[in-house]
């Protein structure tokens, strides 16, 4: 027959502990009998038991401070305390360090099975609770990291996806292919010299390479003039901000990132465009990718003229300090300076190691 469980039985009267052996040995139980309290900590790390009964009144240690030495390791496994006495303060201190039941003597040996059947199944529920608790976490933590791994992959398609759609917007005019891709870049290593944070970066990343989609809707006879542009087609170019927006509007995107296509050409003073904002209502990181717009405007090829040194477009960004830029943001484009390289521009592992 199934062995039912391991008890562990401590009485210094041999005849008490031989008869509650034999009486749990015949219910099929094994049973360790010892006539005094082992060391504790060695003792259980190497032996366990489904319960154990103790009498209180013990030589040297009292089964009271046994049961306070194995609730330090183990409080579930049931103690089972035997006694004589009728001290309320002894019962009342076992019962607060969590002594499962009492057997008072004499007791009957009916008494022994039906208590220690009981604490058994005790024990048993709580292992089988615990193995199961510990299962369910491993599954939570296994799932949550498929949704971890999940949510990075359609992150990062996301911004392949819309990379693509950005790439295809510029590809029509070779002065202006690249240009997200740069901007991207160059907010990056801003945002990383001022000690952003990661989720902050994520919204900078996905915002710089969203930020020109509005000229989706704009004309290439436009967007490509080789000559200057009319009042009229200077006014339609301004609307590529708020068409970029209402094209991501329906994408679940935080809200930073629909404020840097919304507002990458408002400046600090009030007089940007589409909705005049002033600096204390911007965005930072809008702050960032209107810099970074800015330099490589400045820097890139146009039909019309050459693309300008970084020197010039620093001393550019510089003379708007207040005006269309944010002072803080200028001074980190400054210390990183020797940093922008047409390498440090162009690596597309530099916008990846933010997916």
């Amino acid at each position: 027959m199934k062995n039912k469980g391991k008890i562990l039985v401590i009485d210094d009267e041999e005849i008490i502990r031989s008869l509650i052996s034999e009486t749990l040995s015949i219910e099929n139980y094994s049973v360790t009998a010892l006539d005094s309290i082992p060391e504790t900590t060695d003792y259980f790390s190497k032996n366990s038991f489904d319960t154990i009964i103790s009498d209180i009144n013990l030589p040297g240690k009292s089964g009271i401070e046994f049961l306070k030495e194995i609730r330090k390791f183990d409080e579930t496994i049931p103690v089972i305390l035997i006694t004589g006495s009728t001290e309320t303060e002894n019962l009342l201190t076992a019962i607060k360090y969590g002594a499962y039941d009492f057997l008072r003597k004499p007791f009957p040996l009916s008494d022994i099975i039906v208590t220690v059947n009981h604490s058994v199944q005790k024990r048993k529920l709580e292992k089988e609770n615990l193995k199961y608790k510990v299962t369910l976490e491993k599954m939570v933590v296994k799932r949550t990291e498929q949704l971890e791994i999940a949510n990075k992959k359609l992150e990062s398609n996301m911004i392949k996806t819309m990379l693509a759609m950005v790439n295809a917007l510029e590809a029509s005019d070779k002065y202006t292919r690249g240009h997200s891709e740069r901007v991207t870049a160059l907010s990056l290593m801003i945002g990383e010299k001022m000690k952003l944070d990661f989720k902050d970066l994520k919204n900078l990343q996905m915002g710089a390479v969203l930020h020109d989609i509005g000229k989706i809707g704009i004309y290439h006879n436009i967007l490509n003039k080789p000559t200057k542009l009319t009042d009229e087609e200077f006014s339609t170019i301004r609307k590529h901000p708020k068409i970029g927006y209402e094209i991501i509007r329906p994408i679940d995107f935080h809200q930073s990132v629909f404020d840097i296509v919304l507002q990458h050409h408002e400046f600090i003073d009030g007089t940007g465009y589409p909705n005049k904002l002033k600096g204390y209502q911007l965005n930072l990181l809008s702050k960032i990718v209107s810099i970074a717009d800015t330099y490589d405007a400045i820097t890139s090829d146009r039909p019309y003229r050459k693309g300008n040194s970084k020197q010039h477009a620093i001393d550019e960004i510089y003379k708007g300090i207040d005006k269309q830029f944010d002072r803080d943001v200028v001074k980190i484009l400054i210390e990183i300076k020797d940093d922008i390289t047409p390498d440090s521009l162009s690596n597309i592992n530099v916008i990846k190691k933010y997916k």
